[in-house]
């Protein structure tokens, strides 16, 4: 081990091949091979002294095993005791569940279902017991041959079919599941075999399939560390007979090499030990080449620098290039530089002319806006008037009307005066009449009428009495119900202030809720989803980028105005303004993508002056409580809504003061308090309410006071909703008392008409007794007298209704005759004004015409400019592509060179310089380019092998470095499984009483088993150790199986089977082979056993852990040949 540690120390790169060979003692070709290479490339001496190291090694080694053996001694028998003392558990994933053989081999259908710790499988000879390790061994990807069964697949297939089939399902639970997610609990592995070759289907625990490759197969093989082929895993049943029976020291030996995977191992550290030495050949050829790389870079030097005086003129010559590439492009640029300023001069005169042309339209529209306003005062005094005609003339004729009524009702009341005199006069004669022809009865019938008149007298009293009360009972009646429907009208319009107060205090919190989002989004006030709108401008291209909402651009200088303006500019306030077609069009898209409907505006002029258009500076107009920060949209305004000529008035008395004083330049008066619009002439106005704006503020600028403002409106609002809803209780109640004191009335006033029938009833009776005993004429003149009264009373009723209607038509007539003078007078003051508007009129259409001539010479004057302008713009375009294009080309060939010579001038430099370079090049017989490639060929070359010299030097270093620290892990991993298997084979022999030993000759590559049974020590006293030859069968066999089970303890596989260890073992040795692999299964911690023997297990005791199978004999001559 110092040789070892003094030969990874070295840095002789030379050396260092033939040390790492003496570290390979545990494979002798690997060594071989090493030692071949290194005295292929190394010096005589080296070998020599590896020849010595090499004994010195080999000397050494028994020592080193002996050493490793004290050391680990004690810790592997620790390490067995406490693996026997306890239980061993259950595989979560890796083991077989289910077998299943369809038409293989002997089987046309064979499932069962193995036991996940030990499983024995037994039958009689024949019974197909080994086709299922076969069967095993092909589902988990083996190879035919590997199985000793056949030197095909389609060998295994069953006689008289066409394909045989192999299912197996392998346990995939626990942390150590492969792919739980896609497989599930179990994995089922096909693999269906044809004489055209074989294929795998792995499935899910659905029984679904995932996968057809045999890579994946492969790599949950290598998940489960499965090696199928590892004669350890499954040993078949030719491989049990030979290692049972005839297996001789080297062949056990490569037995545990290929079982525990070391030969694996070994043969990789060879081949890279052959790599490693193919690269220290090529790294010492490269060597020798190095010298003569160098001789060539050397003498390419020499040529460069006789060629680099050339190189500076010929680099002078590439500037005269790049400078003659951009003589034209400098000599455009000065051509597109006068083109410009052409353009800037045409440019200047359109300014002049276009303050003209507006000079002229403000003449032009100031004359237009005269003409317009008195036409429109003209057409208002013609509006005016004819309904002042229509009232006139419906005046008149309701005047007459009712006199002709009044004189009607006149001729009445005479005829009915006329006619109660005549009655009144009848009346009274038969009542004398009537009278003397009482008194003279009443001498003879003065007791008997005086008792029956008292009672008449009694009974009319009453009848009074009871009228009395139905008429207060009837008056009471109706002065309920009066009031009752007064309460019921009180009570209706107080339901619709309810209403409206209701209403009212929604809208207001509306109102709040907008102004609060304003707070936090000041565009929201314009509509929804403005913000994203006009980001979505910002990233446009535009021809011009429209401007809005508009109102963004007009602020309050009084903030008093802002509910009038509000809802005067409107749908302004939130508009946007466009000044080309396609710009239109494309705002027109990005509003309906985001839902917004606001008005789009294409100004007809973007400015102009406004101000002879403006009223006496006394007044208020939109446009001076505005102040706006962009001139286009305040001409917008005026535009769109007259802002210029439309004054503010806070109260409505005042509006209809101003306006029927018809003031200069207003056209439209709006009044805040109230929201009105006053206009019209005359001793009346036209007003008319405006809506109020019911959104977010745009022009108020303090949001925070509105807010405050708009939250005490909604307390008031609120309180007035509370108490018009406490009156409207107070009047259901107050109606519900009438309602009540209504049924009383009623009830009295029919007691009293019940009264006075029957009062009226008894009098009759009365007077018929007292008639009994008149004559006929007395009752006669009654009866006319009372006729007579009856139709006097009708006719005093008549009169008194004509009377009232009469004097309801007096009252009608007076207002009516007030109302004809007033628009009488009216009438009179129109044409007056008429004649003066008419005059003015033909003065501003006079002015109309003179500005108009002038605009049309002013517009064929910009019209000329603008096409000369266009020309020249054209031209400049033109030179500008000409212009890009020489630019390109330039910059094709090189950076911008600064030059103020011609083409002309620097080729003729040019040439003189080519001239000289070719005749040096003729001289030379190369090119400066190909003497300086040849430079730069020889040294990336010399440079190039010179790095790559190194670079290998220090990969072989490292490679020697690593694979001498794999070759010491090797040697200890091989030490400790040999140490191991020793003590477990000591351990399983002492199960039969047998002492024996396994002795590694790791340099020999022999594994030498020595038993000693009892009757070896009774009889060959002096020696325990014997050597197994001596041996019987069966003891031979025992001792056989005590080192497989050793042997599997160094491997990983989770599944292990053995095809007949039984064979040559008699029953004693049997039972014993088998209790110990029992216990040695019970013992293992997640191994599954599947053991094959012909014999019967009665005999063995079992445990739940066992799971024993039993064969059926099967039909013969069934297998394929």
């Amino acid at each position: 081990m110092a040789k070892r540690s003094r030969v990874v120390d070295e840095n002789d790169d030379g050396n260092e091949l033939e040390e790492l060979s003496q570290q390979s003692d545990a494979s002798p070709s690997a060594k071989k091979k090493a030692r071949t290479s290194g005295a292929r490339h190394a010096m005589d001496e080296e070998e020599d002294e590896d020849e010595e190291e090499e004994d010195e090694e080999e000397g050494e080694e028994d020592e080193d095993d002996e050493a490793f053996e004290a050391e680990h001694s004690q810790y592997i028998r620790e390490q067995m005791q406490s693996q026997m003392n306890q239980k061993g558990g259950i595989a979560e994933a890796g083991i077989i569940q289910k077998v299943q053989l369809v038409n293989f081999m002997c089987h046309t259908f064979l499932e069962f279902e193995l036991g996940p710790q030990l499983n024995f499988i037994i039958g009689h000879n024949g019974s197909g017991k080994s086709a299922i390790l076969t069967g095993i061994t092909i589902a988990l990807g083996g190879r035919a041959n590997s199985t000793n069964r056949g030197n095909s697949l389609k060998s295994f297939i069953k006689g008289g079919c066409s394909s045989a089939q192999v299912t197996l399902e392998l346990k995939n639970t626990g942390p150590e599941a492969y792919k739980p997610k896609v497989y599930g609990k179990k994995i089922v592995v096909e693999r269906t075999i044809k004489d055209q070759g074989s294929s795998y289907k792995l499935k899910d625990y659905n029984n679904k399939v995932v996968n057809g490759n045999k890579g994946e197969l492969n790599a949950i093989c290598d998940h489960f560390m499965i090696q199928v082929d590892n004669p350890m895993n499954v040993l078949s049943q030719d491989a049990a007979r030979q290692f049972l029976s005839a297996s001789h020291a080297k062949e056990k030996y490569q037995f545990f090499l290929k079982g525990t995977q070391l030969t694996q191992l070994s043969e990789e550290y060879e081949m890279i030990t052959t790599n490693i030495g193919s690269m220290h050949d090529t790294v010492l050829r490269k060597r020798d080449v190095l010298p003569e790389l160098e001789a060539a870079r050397r003498q390419a030097s020499q040529r460069f620098k006789e060629v680099e005086r050339a190189r500076t003129e010929k680099s002078k010559l590439e500037e005269l290039k790049k400078e003659y590439a951009w003589a034209l492009p400098v000599a455009k640029e000065k051509e597109v530089r006068a083109q410009e300023v052409e353009v800037e001069r045409l440019q200047s005169r359109l300014p002049q002319l276009d303050e003209k042309i507006r000079e002229a339209q403000g003449h032009h529209d100031f004359a237009s806006a005269e003409i317009n306003r008195l036409e429109g005062l003209i057409a208002s005094e013609n509006e005016g008037q004819a309904p002042l005609k229509t009232q006139k003339e419906q005046l008149l004729a309701s005047i007459n009307e009712a006199k002709s009524k009044l004189k009607a009702l006149k001729d009445q009341e005479r005829q009915l005066n006329a006619n109660v005199s005549e009655l009144r006069a009848t009346i009274n004669d038969f009542q004398g009449k009537i009278d003397a022809e009482h008194q003279r009865r009443q001498v003879d019938n003065t007791d008997k009428y005086a008792s029956i008149e008292a009672a008449i007298a009694s009974l009319s009293a009453e009848v009074e009495t009871a009228k009395e009360t139905e008429r207060a009972a009837n008056a009471e009646y109706q002065e309920m119900q009066r009031q009752q429907q007064a309460d019921m009208a009180a009570l209706d319009d107080l339901r619709q202030e309810v209403d409206m107060r209701r209403g009212e205090a929604l809208n207001i919190s509306n109102h709040i809720q907008q102004m609060q989002r304003v707070q936090v989004d000041h565009l929201s006030a314009y509509g929804q989803n403005v913000t994203r709108l006009l980001d979505d401008i910002a990233r446009e291209r535009w021809t011009e980028r429209p401007i809005g909402p508009l109102g963004r651009h007009a602020k309050l200088v009084d903030p008093k105005w802002g509910p009038v303006l509000e809802s005067v500019l409107g749908q302004t306030l939130d508009s946007f303004a466009v000044f080309h077609n396609d710009d239109r069009t494309k705002l027109l898209k990005l509003m309906k993508k985001h839902r917004c409907f606001n008005m789009i505006i294409k100004p007809g002029q973007r400015s102009f002056d406004f101000r002879h258009g403006e009223p006496d500076p006394d007044f208020a107009t939109i446009d001076r409580v505005l102040s706006f920060d962009n001139d286009v949209v305040r001409c917008i305004f005026v535009d769109q809504n007259k802002t210029e000529s439309s004054i503010l008035v806070e109260h409505r008395a005042d509006a209809d003061q101003i306006m029927r004083s018809r003031p200069a330049n207003v056209v439209n008066c709006y009044v805040l308090r109230g929201l009105f619009k006053v206009g019209g002439v005359g001793v009346g106005s036209s007003n008319q309410t405006l809506n109020a704006h019911r959104g977010a503020p745009r022009l108020t600028t303090d949001v925070a006071n509105a807010i405050a403002e708009a939250k005490h409106q909604h307390q008031e609002a609120n309180a007035a909703l509370a108490a018009a809803q406490h009156r409207q209780r107070d009047i259901e109640n107050r109606r519900m008392s009438y309602e009540r004191q209504i049924q009383a009335a009623r009830t009295r006033a029919r007691n009293a008409a019940n009264t006075q029938r029957s009062c009226a009833d008894r009098i009759t009776r009365h007077k018929d007794e007292m008639r009994e005993d008149e004559p006929p004429n007395i009752g006669a003149m009654e009866d006319a007298k009372k006729d007579t009264e009856d139709e006097y009373s009708s006719l005093v009723q008549q009169f008194e209704g004509i009377a009232n209607d009469r004097v309801e038509l007096e009252d009608e007539l007076r207002p009516l005759h007030q109302q004809y003078e007033e628009v009488k007078r009216a009438l009179d003051s129109y044409g007056n004004e008429r004649a003066k508007f008419t005059t003015e009129l033909d003065t501003a259409v006079t002015a109309r015409i003179t500005a108009q001539n002038a605009l049309t010479h002013r517009n064929k004057q910009m019209a000329d400019a603008t096409a000369k302008l266009e020309a020249a713009k054209q031209n400049l375009e033109a030179l500008r592509v000409e212009l890009e294009g020489v630019i390109a080309q330039a910059e094709e060939f090189s950076e911008r060179v600064p030059t103020i010579r011609s083409q002309g001038e620097i080729r003729r430099e040019i040439t003189g310089i080519e001239n000289a370079l070719r005749t040096r090049e003729e001289r030379q017989g190369m090119s400066v380019e190909a003497v300086t490639a040849e430079y730069n060929r020889a040294s990336e070359a010399y440079e190039t092998a010179q790095r790559t010299v190194k670079e290998m030097e220090v990969f072989i270093k490292a490679m020697k470095k690593a694979l001498s620290m794999r070759m010491d892990k090797w040697l200890e991993f091989r030490k400790f499984i040999a140490l191991r298997a020793k003590y477990l084979f000591m351990y399983h022999l002492s199960n039969r009483g047998y002492y024996g030993n396994i002795t590694f000759n790791h340099h020999d590559r022999r594994l030498d088993l020595k038993v000693q049974t009892d009757d070896q020590i009774a009889t060959q006293k002096g020696s325990r150790e014997k050597d197994p030859k001596s041996l019987s069968g069966g003891e031979k066999s025992f001792s056989t199986i005590c080192l497989l089970l050793s042997l599997w303890e160094a491997i990983g596989c989770p599944i292990r089977c053995l095809d007949e260890f039984d064979v040559f073992m008699d029953a004693v040795n049997r039972k014993i082979s088998m209790k110990m692999m029992v216990e040695t299964a019970k013992a293992a911690n997640g191994i599954q056993y599947v053991l094959i023997t012909p014999q019967d297990m009665a005999n063995v005791s079992l445990g739940p852990e066992v799971r024993v199978h039993r064969m059926a004999d099967p039909e013969r001559s069934n297998a394929r040949a």
